[in-house]
């Protein structure tokens, strides 16, 4: 083992006295993950460590309303502008006539109002009402919303229910997102869901209740014309807004806020750990190619010793790399939000194992580029397609592929461990195993293949 350390040792010392491969690994993943995070994350001076609100949002109703047949009285409901009126914090409004909607009549609506620690939509959201969806769509594309939600003209007529149609009919809104504000867009898209579960809600049960009283069609309008059923329904339309609060508290009561530059910084860091173990391992090629390799392997040295003290040197360079990132994103986090912070988590150890953990797989990956390519150009192609590939499936570019595709990418198990620990979440111990797993493979087909190709000579 000790000539594997002296072969690390040299390799090492030929990087770390290259200032201008020193900038290129270390200063260029810096910059580039923080004009990433504060052009796509929302950053700004002062910014409360990423803390979001005032989303620009861009609200197209082109829904038509729908009469409902189960109230004694004219009453109809435009689920659309429902949506619309919770969004910009109008309320219902003109949304449902005919129903008694006083919120005061309805505890479990009142109860959920309010509340210490939470947020409303009228603080997270900035709305803007439209008519045109060609304009909305252009405000997203000009990044002057970050989403249009594009309401269709049935969305009434296919959601609701009653004993006439009592089948539920699938339906959906449009959200049409800039992909320069992913993280708002998320945001707005998940406000949606917690509407539209309480309109699934409402729906599933009514379809239910019709279908326990199809027998006996004469008690179906007997209870879908009583004033109690009448209060139900008001209640259930009056309490949609108040049902959807914002509630950024732990377990424990604690606030956790994910830092943008978390999510951007992690992926970027095993991103540049990929190319920087490609880079370093075509040494091996270029070694070869002047025969001080040929030269260290008529020494009776392994070639197993001879690729692994590569390979550590490599690991190394990587683990030291990330952890450059790490340092460096925290003290950017800390001058942009006005205070000392460290972004990423309370648990130091773990965050140490998972820098360990990504430039070993990402060591191992160079072990294949250099064992597989028969130049250093044919290197440095194979190993920027790898990390290229890598970094799509793994969303480092803002956008997140199918999990069957991002369970491939070593960029996906590094960045989630790192976004994992940032959020307090200490649960990585399956991330660690697929990235030691993933170097330890890799290592070994890198081998299988030195092997052969030392075998051709």
């Amino acid at each position: 083992m000790r000539k594997a350390f002296i072969i690390a040792y040299k390799d090492l010392y030929t990087t770390f006295t290259d200032r201008n491969l020193i900038l290129l690994m270390f200063a260029a993943p810096l910059v580039l993950s923080a004009i990433i995070g504060v052009t796509f994350g929302g950053i700004a001076v002062g910014g409360g460590g990423g803390a979001l609100s005032d989303i620009p949002v861009a609200i197209v109703n082109l829904d038509e309303g729908v009469s409902l047949s189960f109230s004694g009285q004219d009453s109809a409901i435009n689920y659309g502008a429902l949506i619309a009126g919770v969004l910009s914090g109008e309320g219902v409004g003109g949304a449902v006539s005919g129903l008694s909607r006083d919120t005061a009549d309805c505890p479990a609506a009142a109860a959920a109002e309010g509340g210490e620690g939470t947020m409303t939509l009228e603080q997270l959201l900035a709305p803007v009402m439209l008519t045109s969806v060609e304009e909305a769509r252009r405000r997203v594309e000009a990044d002057e919303v970050a989403a249009a939600v594009i309401i269709p003209a049935s969305f009434s007529a296919d959601l609701q229910v009653s004993p006439v149609k009592p089948a539920l009919t699938p339906v959906s809104i449009e959200v049409y997102s800039s992909p320069e504000r992913p993280i708002s867009a998320q945001i707005i898209r998940g406000v949606l869901d917690q509407i539209g579960a309480q309109f699934a809600a409402g729906n599933v049960t009514l379809s239910a209740l019709i279908a326990s009283l199809a027998s006996d069609p004469l008690r179906i309008s007997s209870v879908f014309n009583s004033s109690a059923f009448n209060e139900g329904i008001g209640c259930v339309f009056a309490g949609v807004s108040s049902s959807v609060v914002i509630d950024r508290q732990s377990i424990s009561g604690a606030e956790v806020v994910i830092n943008p530059l978390v999510m951007i910084g992690a992926a970027q860091a095993v991103f540049f750990g990929l190319f920087t173990a490609n880079g370093q391992a075509s040494s091996i090629i270029i070694e070869r190619k002047n025969w001080t390799l040929q030269r260290l392997l008529i020494t009776p040295t392994p070639a197993v010793i001879v690729l692994f003290g590569k390979m550590l040197a490599v690991f190394i360079v990587v683990a030291v790399q990330t952890l450059f990132l790490v340092v460096g994103l925290t003290l950017l986090a800390s001058l942009l939000g006005g205070s000392p912070q460290f972004i990423w988590g309370t648990n130091i150890p773990g965050l140490l194992a998972v820098i360990a953990a990504t430039a070993l797989g990402t060591a191992g990956i160079g072990s294949i580029t250099a064992a597989a390519a028969k130049s250093a150009e044919q290197a440095g192609v194979i190993g920027s397609i790898v990390a290229i590939f890598s970094a799509v499936f793994g969303g480092a570019f803002g956008f997140m592929p199918p999990p069957a595709l991002a369970n491939l990418s070593i960029v996906y198990w590094g960045a989630d461990s790192f976004t994992r620990l940032a959020a307090g979440n200490n649960d990585i111990l399956l991330n660690l195993l697929v990235m030691v797993l993933y170097g330890a493979v890799t290592f070994a087909i890198g081998f299988v293949l030195f092997r052969s190709r030392i075998g051709d000579r």
